[in-house]
């Protein structure tokens, strides 16, 4: 008979001390993992808040708000000192605190001396383009053998993109870049069967770079615009009389000179 004390161990505690183990082991794991942090102590990327007002203003209407440039601070007055640079053919570029103007393009607004055209308020990232587009869309047909085959449109109006990039000096560096297209009849051109004319688009692009603190605005300025519009005018009854009706009929062409301004204000938007 074999003694008793040399008999092969029995594996099973064996598997059971392993088992154990691991379970120590993934206990001491799970224990050592660090905590994950908080949702108010997480990185975000930072964000700005970029504030269009698209405006147009009457020529007269510019001047006496100083948008004119060379315009000088007028102590009691309602003119405004701008931090000037000069944009040749297109616009012109300042930075003032908008508090000074707010009351006065207010007034402005309620009387009918400005239009807003849009206003919108647009979030992004740092680094990050934020972009908006004030105007239309105008319908080009789409000539084939067979005639007009399909109608494409183009857009027209104030193309505004901005890239802000937050410094370290926690001012904002933002690149602007501004699109101005608009019909021109001068550059219309004669398609399809039967003839329809299409006018073409004039475009004017430009860009520039500013630095800002936060809650500045800077003002683009200096978008001539202008409109023709056929006018028409009768003696009542007899104008509207065929043949005869002309002789008491006159037409004019009226021509309305506007200035476009955009008005971008810059945030930090605190996390």
């Amino acid at each position: 008979m074999k003694d008793p004390a040399h008999r092969p161990a029995d594996p099973t505690p064996r598997r059971t001390l392993s088992f154990a183990l691991a379970v120590v082991m993934t206990t001491q794991n799970l224990l050592a993992a660090p905590e994950p942090p908080a949702p108010s102590l997480i990185a975000r990327d930072p964000m700005i808040e970029v504030s269009v007002d698209s405006l147009e203003i009457g020529e007269t209407n510019s001047s006496v708000l100083g948008l004119l440039w060379g315009d000088t601070a007028n102590p009691g007055g309602n003119q405004i000192n701008f931090l000037e640079r000069t944009i040749p053919s297109l616009f012109n570029v300042g930075q003032f605190d908008r508090r000074q103007l707010s009351g006065q393009l207010d007034a402005m607004i309620k009387n009918n001396q400005v239009r807003v055209l849009a206003n919108p308020t647009l979030l992004t990232k740092s680094g990050f383009e934020a972009n908006f587009l004030v105007g239309g869309e105008i319908p080009y047909p789409q000539v084939g053998q067979g005639g007009v085959s399909g109608v494409d449109y183009k857009k027209y109006g104030v193309s505004l993109k901005i890239l802000p990039q937050i410094t370290p000096k926690q001012t904002i560096d933002a690149q602007i870049n501004v699109n101005v297209s608009n019909p021109d009849p001068s550059v219309s051109i004669i398609i399809g069967d039967p003839p329809t004319r299409v006018d073409g688009l004039a475009s004017r692009e430009t860009s520039t770079k500013v630095e800002v603190r936060d809650g500045e605005t800077v003002v683009l300025a200096g978008i001539k615009q202008s409109r023709r519009q056929k006018v028409i005018t009768r003696v009542p009854i007899l104008g509207y009389i065929p043949v005869l009706g002309l002789l008491f009929r006159h037409k004019d062409e009226q021509v309305t000179q506007t200035s476009l301004v955009l008005f971008v204000t810059f945030r930090l938007v605190k996390s």
